[in-house]
Protein backbone atom coordinates (compact mmCIF):
# COMPACT_ATOMS: atom_id res chain seq x y z
CA UNK A 1 0.00 0.00 0.00
CA UNK A 2 1.28 3.25 -0.95
CA UNK A 3 2.35 5.75 2.29
CA UNK A 4 3.94 8.64 0.78
CA UNK A 5 3.08 11.84 -0.91
CA UNK A 6 0.79 11.81 -4.10
CA UNK A 7 2.67 12.45 -6.77
CA UNK A 8 1.27 15.59 -9.29
CA UNK A 9 4.11 17.68 -10.06
CA UNK A 10 7.84 17.78 -10.57
CA UNK A 11 8.46 19.60 -7.55
CA UNK A 12 6.01 17.10 -5.63
CA UNK A 13 8.66 14.30 -6.94
CA UNK A 14 11.40 16.13 -5.99
CA UNK A 15 10.01 16.33 -2.34
CA UNK A 16 8.94 12.63 -2.48
CA UNK A 17 12.33 11.42 -3.03
CA UNK A 18 13.65 12.54 0.21
CA UNK A 19 11.51 10.31 2.06
CA UNK A 20 11.38 6.91 2.05
CA UNK A 21 8.32 4.99 1.35
CA UNK A 22 6.25 3.77 -1.37
CA UNK A 23 4.73 7.11 -3.79
CA UNK A 24 1.59 7.23 -5.84
CA UNK A 25 1.68 8.90 -9.05
CA UNK A 26 -1.77 7.72 -10.09
CA UNK A 27 -3.29 4.20 -12.26
CA UNK A 28 -0.79 2.19 -10.57
CA UNK A 29 2.53 3.84 -10.92
CA UNK A 30 4.55 4.69 -7.67
CA UNK A 31 8.22 6.09 -6.92
CA UNK A 32 9.98 3.78 -4.30
CA UNK A 33 12.42 5.41 -2.65
CA UNK A 34 14.80 3.50 -0.19
CA UNK A 35 16.07 4.18 3.61
CA UNK A 36 19.58 4.71 1.68
CA UNK A 37 18.07 7.23 -0.63
CA UNK A 38 18.00 5.76 -3.92
CA UNK A 39 14.90 6.58 -5.75
CA UNK A 40 13.04 4.55 -9.44
CA UNK A 41 9.65 4.14 -10.67
CA UNK A 42 7.77 0.96 -11.03
CA UNK A 43 4.16 -0.04 -12.13
CA UNK A 44 2.22 -2.17 -10.41
CA UNK A 45 -0.60 -4.20 -12.48
CA UNK A 46 -2.37 -7.23 -11.92
CA UNK A 47 -2.45 -9.95 -14.39
CA UNK A 48 -3.71 -13.46 -13.41
CA UNK A 49 -1.60 -12.41 -10.48
CA UNK A 50 -0.36 -9.12 -8.98
CA UNK A 51 2.98 -8.39 -10.88
CA UNK A 52 5.35 -5.34 -10.33
CA UNK A 53 7.39 -3.97 -12.97
CA UNK A 54 10.57 -1.64 -12.80
CA UNK A 55 10.55 1.36 -15.21
CA UNK A 56 13.91 2.91 -14.41
CA UNK A 57 15.75 5.21 -12.07
CA UNK A 58 14.53 8.72 -10.98
CA UNK A 59 18.02 9.82 -12.15
CA UNK A 60 17.10 9.38 -15.55
CA UNK A 61 13.49 8.99 -16.12
CA UNK A 62 11.26 12.22 -14.66
CA UNK A 63 7.81 11.78 -13.92
CA UNK A 64 6.33 12.51 -17.47
CA UNK A 65 8.53 9.85 -19.39
CA UNK A 66 7.52 7.60 -16.21
CA UNK A 67 3.73 8.01 -16.76
CA UNK A 68 4.15 7.34 -20.96
CA UNK A 69 5.90 4.02 -20.08
CA UNK A 70 3.45 3.43 -17.65
CA UNK A 71 0.75 3.85 -20.25
CA UNK A 72 2.45 1.72 -22.87
CA UNK A 73 2.42 -1.01 -20.55
CA UNK A 74 -0.98 -0.62 -19.68
CA UNK A 75 -1.87 -0.84 -23.53
CA UNK A 76 -0.01 -3.94 -23.75
CA UNK A 77 -2.12 -5.07 -21.18
CA UNK A 78 -5.46 -4.38 -22.35
CA UNK A 79 -4.41 -6.57 -25.42
CA UNK A 80 -3.32 -9.43 -23.17
CA UNK A 81 0.34 -9.28 -23.54
CA UNK A 82 2.10 -9.14 -19.93
CA UNK A 83 4.70 -5.98 -20.19
CA UNK A 84 7.48 -7.61 -17.68
CA UNK A 85 7.25 -10.78 -20.60
CA UNK A 86 7.32 -7.87 -23.47
CA UNK A 87 10.27 -6.59 -21.71
CA UNK A 88 12.11 -9.07 -21.72
CA UNK A 89 11.51 -10.69 -25.22
CA UNK A 90 12.62 -7.05 -26.06
CA UNK A 91 16.12 -6.93 -24.66
CA UNK A 92 16.43 -10.91 -25.90
CA UNK A 93 16.08 -9.24 -29.27
CA UNK A 94 18.18 -6.41 -28.66
CA UNK A 95 21.04 -9.04 -27.48
CA UNK A 96 20.40 -11.05 -30.59
CA UNK A 97 21.06 -8.07 -33.05
CA UNK A 98 24.08 -7.16 -30.69
CA UNK A 99 25.31 -10.70 -31.93
CA UNK A 100 24.77 -10.56 -35.43
CA UNK A 101 26.77 -7.68 -35.99
CA UNK A 102 29.51 -8.75 -33.61
CA UNK A 103 31.72 -11.52 -35.43
CA UNK A 104 34.40 -13.95 -33.64
CA UNK A 105 36.89 -12.49 -35.29
CA UNK A 106 35.66 -9.43 -33.64
CA UNK A 107 35.37 -10.97 -30.09
CA UNK A 108 38.48 -12.93 -30.62
CA UNK A 109 40.78 -9.63 -31.01
CA UNK A 110 38.64 -8.41 -27.85
CA UNK A 111 39.51 -11.28 -25.91
CA UNK A 112 43.62 -11.13 -26.81
CA UNK A 113 43.83 -7.29 -26.40
CA UNK A 114 42.20 -7.68 -23.04
CA UNK A 115 44.23 -10.62 -21.69
CA UNK A 116 47.53 -9.85 -23.77
CA UNK A 117 49.03 -7.51 -20.80
CA UNK A 118 48.49 -10.28 -18.27
CA UNK A 119 49.99 -13.17 -19.69
CA UNK A 120 53.53 -14.21 -18.90
CA UNK A 121 55.02 -13.96 -22.19
CA UNK A 122 54.33 -11.73 -25.22
CA UNK A 123 54.45 -14.21 -27.19
CA UNK A 124 51.37 -15.79 -25.78
CA UNK A 125 49.07 -12.91 -27.63
CA UNK A 126 50.74 -13.60 -30.91
CA UNK A 127 50.03 -17.68 -30.70
CA UNK A 128 46.36 -16.98 -29.78
CA UNK A 129 46.06 -15.00 -33.23
CA UNK A 130 47.88 -17.47 -35.52
CA UNK A 131 45.75 -20.43 -34.22
CA UNK A 132 42.61 -18.68 -34.34
CA UNK A 133 43.20 -17.36 -37.76
CA UNK A 134 44.88 -20.67 -38.43
CA UNK A 135 42.20 -22.99 -37.29
CA UNK A 136 38.93 -21.14 -36.78
CA UNK A 137 38.57 -19.81 -40.21
CA UNK A 138 34.88 -21.63 -41.00
CA UNK A 139 33.67 -19.28 -38.06
CA UNK A 140 35.68 -16.08 -38.37
CA UNK A 141 33.08 -14.14 -39.96
CA UNK A 142 30.32 -15.65 -38.62
CA UNK A 143 27.56 -13.95 -35.61
CA UNK A 144 29.21 -14.47 -32.15
CA UNK A 145 25.67 -14.96 -30.94
CA UNK A 146 25.27 -17.22 -33.49
CA UNK A 147 28.09 -19.73 -32.96
CA UNK A 148 27.13 -23.81 -32.25
CA UNK A 149 28.64 -26.72 -31.62
CA UNK A 150 28.65 -27.65 -35.67
CA UNK A 151 30.30 -24.75 -36.24
CA UNK A 152 32.91 -25.32 -34.20
CA UNK A 153 32.78 -29.26 -35.14
CA UNK A 154 33.93 -27.36 -38.36
CA UNK A 155 37.01 -25.62 -36.76
CA UNK A 156 38.51 -28.89 -34.96
CA UNK A 157 37.51 -31.88 -36.17
CA UNK A 158 39.41 -32.07 -39.02
CA UNK A 159 42.66 -32.36 -37.41
CA UNK A 160 41.52 -33.99 -34.30
CA UNK A 161 43.40 -37.42 -34.87
CA UNK A 162 46.75 -35.79 -36.23
CA UNK A 163 47.01 -32.51 -33.60
CA UNK A 164 45.34 -33.44 -30.96
CA UNK A 165 47.09 -31.08 -28.22
CA UNK A 166 47.00 -28.44 -30.65
CA UNK A 167 43.27 -28.72 -31.03
CA UNK A 168 42.94 -29.03 -27.60
CA UNK A 169 44.16 -25.26 -27.15
CA UNK A 170 42.06 -24.10 -29.96
CA UNK A 171 39.08 -25.67 -28.37
CA UNK A 172 40.33 -23.88 -24.93
CA UNK A 173 40.38 -20.73 -26.90
CA UNK A 174 37.07 -21.09 -28.77
CA UNK A 175 35.46 -21.91 -25.28
CA UNK A 176 37.22 -18.95 -23.70
CA UNK A 177 36.42 -15.88 -25.71
CA UNK A 178 32.57 -17.51 -26.60
CA UNK A 179 32.03 -16.92 -22.11
CA UNK A 180 33.34 -13.41 -22.73
CA UNK A 181 30.98 -12.73 -25.91
CA UNK A 182 28.19 -14.07 -23.03
CA UNK A 183 29.45 -11.88 -20.64
CA UNK A 184 29.34 -8.91 -22.85
CA UNK A 185 25.92 -9.90 -23.68
CA UNK A 186 26.48 -10.90 -27.01
CA UNK A 187 25.59 -14.31 -26.70
CA UNK A 188 23.13 -16.38 -24.63
CA UNK A 189 22.71 -19.59 -23.39
CA UNK A 190 25.34 -22.40 -22.61
CA UNK A 191 28.83 -22.32 -24.00
CA UNK A 192 29.22 -24.73 -27.21
CA UNK A 193 32.83 -25.08 -27.25
CA UNK A 194 32.67 -26.26 -23.51
CA UNK A 195 34.14 -30.15 -23.00
CA UNK A 196 30.90 -31.10 -21.49
CA UNK A 197 28.94 -30.24 -24.25
CA UNK A 198 31.30 -30.58 -27.90
CA UNK A 199 32.94 -34.20 -26.03
CA UNK A 200 29.92 -36.60 -27.50
CA UNK A 201 31.19 -35.02 -31.10
CA UNK A 202 34.77 -36.10 -30.42
CA UNK A 203 37.05 -38.91 -29.13
CA UNK A 204 38.87 -38.31 -26.30
CA UNK A 205 41.94 -36.60 -26.53
CA UNK A 206 43.22 -39.60 -24.36
CA UNK A 207 42.62 -42.24 -26.71
CA UNK A 208 44.06 -40.20 -29.97
CA UNK A 209 46.69 -38.08 -28.90
CA UNK A 210 49.99 -38.63 -30.18
CA UNK A 211 52.09 -37.68 -27.23
CA UNK A 212 55.23 -36.73 -28.22
CA UNK A 213 58.40 -36.58 -26.45
CA UNK A 214 61.61 -34.97 -26.64
CA UNK A 215 63.98 -36.74 -27.81
CA UNK A 216 66.87 -37.82 -25.65
CA UNK A 217 70.62 -39.49 -25.61
CA UNK A 218 70.94 -42.57 -23.92
CA UNK A 219 73.04 -42.00 -20.30
CA UNK A 220 75.29 -44.25 -21.66
CA UNK A 221 76.23 -42.13 -24.82
CA UNK A 222 76.59 -38.76 -23.02
CA UNK A 223 80.37 -39.06 -22.60
CA UNK A 224 80.60 -39.24 -26.15
CA UNK A 225 77.90 -36.88 -27.35
CA UNK A 226 79.39 -34.06 -25.22
CA UNK A 227 83.02 -34.91 -26.37
CA UNK A 228 82.06 -34.68 -29.71
CA UNK A 229 79.97 -31.62 -29.01
CA UNK A 230 83.21 -29.93 -27.56
CA UNK A 231 85.55 -30.66 -30.12
CA UNK A 232 83.03 -28.43 -32.38
CA UNK A 233 84.07 -25.08 -33.46
CA UNK A 234 81.51 -22.37 -32.76
CA UNK A 235 78.94 -20.70 -30.23
CA UNK A 236 76.40 -23.13 -31.04
CA UNK A 237 78.41 -25.69 -29.74
CA UNK A 238 79.82 -23.59 -26.24
CA UNK A 239 75.69 -23.11 -26.19
CA UNK A 240 74.60 -26.82 -26.75
CA UNK A 241 76.83 -27.95 -24.09
CA UNK A 242 76.46 -25.02 -21.63
CA UNK A 243 72.64 -25.80 -22.16
CA UNK A 244 73.34 -29.47 -21.55
CA UNK A 245 75.43 -28.89 -18.14
CA UNK A 246 72.66 -26.99 -16.56
CA UNK A 247 70.26 -28.85 -17.17
CA UNK A 248 68.30 -25.93 -18.34
CA UNK A 249 65.82 -25.01 -21.67
CA UNK A 250 67.04 -24.24 -24.52
CA UNK A 251 64.74 -20.45 -24.34
CA UNK A 252 66.55 -20.38 -20.94
CA UNK A 253 70.06 -20.42 -22.32
CA UNK A 254 70.03 -19.21 -25.12
CA UNK A 255 68.18 -15.69 -23.61
CA UNK A 256 71.06 -15.59 -20.93
CA UNK A 257 72.63 -12.02 -20.64
CA UNK A 258 76.26 -11.40 -18.57
CA UNK A 259 74.04 -9.27 -16.53
CA UNK A 260 72.49 -12.57 -14.98
CA UNK A 261 76.03 -14.71 -14.31
CA UNK A 262 78.01 -14.55 -11.22
CA UNK A 263 81.62 -15.96 -11.82
CA UNK A 264 82.61 -15.25 -8.27
CA UNK A 265 79.37 -17.19 -6.32
CA UNK A 266 79.06 -19.49 -9.43
CA UNK A 267 75.41 -18.85 -10.01
CA UNK A 268 73.77 -17.78 -12.99
CA UNK A 269 69.71 -16.39 -11.74
CA UNK A 270 67.47 -16.41 -14.32
CA UNK A 271 64.91 -13.69 -14.01
CA UNK A 272 61.10 -14.65 -13.61
CA UNK A 273 60.04 -13.10 -17.32
CA UNK A 274 61.95 -16.13 -19.14
CA UNK A 275 61.14 -18.92 -16.84
CA UNK A 276 58.48 -21.57 -17.52
CA UNK A 277 57.13 -21.39 -13.82
CA UNK A 278 56.83 -17.74 -13.66
CA UNK A 279 59.10 -17.61 -10.93
CA UNK A 280 63.14 -16.34 -10.28
CA UNK A 281 65.77 -19.55 -10.82
CA UNK A 282 69.03 -20.07 -9.65
CA UNK A 283 71.25 -22.12 -11.57
CA UNK A 284 74.57 -23.24 -9.88
CA UNK A 285 77.44 -23.50 -12.23
CA UNK A 286 80.05 -26.58 -12.11
CA UNK A 287 83.36 -25.64 -12.84
CA UNK A 288 82.97 -26.94 -16.44
CA UNK A 289 79.74 -24.68 -16.94
CA UNK A 290 82.22 -22.00 -15.94
CA UNK A 291 84.96 -23.02 -18.54
CA UNK A 292 82.48 -22.78 -20.62
CA UNK A 293 81.35 -18.87 -19.71
CA UNK A 294 85.38 -18.14 -19.52
CA UNK A 295 85.94 -19.30 -23.12
CA UNK A 296 82.94 -16.87 -24.27
CA UNK A 297 83.97 -13.40 -25.93
CA UNK A 298 81.82 -10.53 -24.40
CA UNK A 299 81.06 -9.40 -27.54
CA UNK A 300 77.75 -8.11 -26.25
CA UNK A 301 74.86 -8.22 -23.50
CA UNK A 302 74.17 -11.73 -24.73
CA UNK A 303 76.38 -14.77 -23.63
CA UNK A 304 75.57 -16.98 -26.72
CA UNK A 305 74.04 -14.67 -29.75
CA UNK A 306 71.93 -17.29 -31.47
CA UNK A 307 68.68 -17.75 -33.36
CA UNK A 308 66.64 -19.84 -31.37
CA UNK A 309 66.52 -23.15 -33.77
CA UNK A 310 70.30 -22.91 -33.58
CA UNK A 311 70.83 -25.78 -31.29
CA UNK A 312 68.26 -27.93 -33.40
CA UNK A 313 70.58 -27.12 -36.47
CA UNK A 314 73.87 -28.10 -34.67
CA UNK A 315 72.46 -31.39 -33.51
CA UNK A 316 71.26 -32.30 -37.03
CA UNK A 317 74.73 -31.30 -38.89
CA UNK A 318 75.83 -33.73 -36.08
CA UNK A 319 73.91 -36.10 -37.74
CA UNK A 320 71.72 -36.44 -34.38
CA UNK A 321 67.74 -37.29 -34.45
CA UNK A 322 68.13 -35.94 -30.40
CA UNK A 323 66.96 -32.42 -29.35
CA UNK A 324 68.73 -29.94 -27.25
CA UNK A 325 65.39 -30.05 -24.25
CA UNK A 326 65.90 -34.10 -24.45
CA UNK A 327 69.44 -33.11 -22.63
CA UNK A 328 67.07 -32.44 -19.48
CA UNK A 329 65.02 -35.86 -19.91
CA UNK A 330 69.17 -37.51 -19.77
CA UNK A 331 69.83 -35.51 -17.09
CA UNK A 332 66.87 -36.56 -14.91
CA UNK A 333 67.16 -40.49 -15.77
CA UNK A 334 71.27 -39.80 -14.87
CA UNK A 335 70.22 -38.42 -11.39
CA UNK A 336 67.59 -41.16 -10.72
CA UNK A 337 70.04 -44.33 -11.62
CA UNK A 338 72.59 -42.11 -9.70
CA UNK A 339 70.78 -42.09 -6.22
CA UNK A 340 70.28 -38.14 -6.50
CA UNK A 341 67.01 -37.85 -4.42
CA UNK A 342 64.08 -36.66 -6.26
CA UNK A 343 63.55 -33.31 -4.59
CA UNK A 344 66.81 -31.66 -5.85
CA UNK A 345 66.58 -33.44 -9.18
CA UNK A 346 63.31 -31.62 -9.99
CA UNK A 347 64.35 -28.68 -8.13
CA UNK A 348 67.61 -28.81 -10.46
CA UNK A 349 64.73 -28.94 -13.76
CA UNK A 350 62.77 -26.16 -12.19
CA UNK A 351 59.78 -28.21 -12.20
CA UNK A 352 56.64 -26.72 -10.42
CA UNK A 353 55.49 -29.12 -7.44
CA UNK A 354 51.56 -30.24 -8.15
CA UNK A 355 51.16 -31.73 -4.74
CA UNK A 356 50.08 -28.18 -2.89
CA UNK A 357 51.50 -29.92 0.49
CA UNK A 358 54.87 -30.62 -0.81
CA UNK A 359 54.89 -27.24 -2.34
CA UNK A 360 53.73 -25.47 0.77
CA UNK A 361 57.58 -27.15 2.71
CA UNK A 362 59.09 -26.43 -0.59
CA UNK A 363 59.79 -23.35 0.25
CA UNK A 364 63.98 -22.71 -0.37
CA UNK A 365 65.59 -23.00 -4.07
CA UNK A 366 67.89 -26.16 -2.43
CA UNK A 367 70.91 -23.60 -4.42
CA UNK A 368 73.37 -25.18 -2.17
CA UNK A 369 72.07 -28.61 -2.07
CA UNK A 370 72.08 -28.73 -5.77
CA UNK A 371 75.72 -27.90 -6.29
CA UNK A 372 77.27 -31.19 -5.57
CA UNK A 373 74.71 -32.53 -7.94
CA UNK A 374 75.35 -30.14 -11.13
CA UNK A 375 79.35 -30.97 -9.95
CA UNK A 376 78.53 -34.72 -10.68
CA UNK A 377 76.69 -34.13 -13.56
CA UNK A 378 79.26 -31.94 -15.06
CA UNK A 379 82.01 -34.49 -13.97
CA UNK A 380 80.03 -36.98 -16.08
CA UNK A 381 79.41 -35.31 -19.14
CA UNK A 382 83.17 -34.39 -19.34
CA UNK A 383 84.57 -37.82 -18.35
CA UNK A 384 86.21 -39.98 -21.20
CA UNK A 385 83.96 -41.64 -23.51
CA UNK A 386 83.84 -45.46 -23.28
CA UNK A 387 84.87 -46.26 -27.36
CA UNK A 388 84.00 -49.92 -28.22
CA UNK A 389 86.08 -49.72 -31.76
CA UNK A 390 88.45 -47.49 -30.25
CA UNK A 391 88.16 -45.28 -32.96
CA UNK A 392 89.00 -40.90 -32.77
CA UNK A 393 85.70 -38.82 -32.81
CA UNK A 394 86.15 -36.58 -35.61
CA UNK A 395 86.66 -32.90 -34.92
CA UNK A 396 83.45 -30.84 -36.80
CA UNK A 397 83.09 -27.32 -37.74
CA UNK A 398 79.93 -25.51 -37.63
CA UNK A 399 81.03 -22.18 -38.22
Amino acid sequence: MATGVRLKSALSVTRAAKVPGLHPAGDGLYLAVGKAGGASWVLRYYMGKAREMGLGPLSLIGLSKARQLATEARLLRQRGIDPIAAKKTQRAAAVANAARAVTFRASAERYVSAHASGWKSPRTAAQWRQSIATYCKPILTLPVGMIDSAAILRCVEPHWKEKTETMTRVLSRIENILEAAKVSGFRTGDNPAAWVTIKHLLPPASKVAKVAHYAAVPIANMPQFMAMVRQTDGVAAQALEFTTLTATRTSEALGATWREIDLTTKAWTIPANRMKTGKEFRVPLSARAVAVLEAMPRTGDRVFPLGKNALLKLMRRLGRSETAHGMRSTFRDWCGENGFPRELAEAALAHQISDETEAAYNRTDLLERRRPLMEAWGAYCASPPHRATGAPIPKQSTA
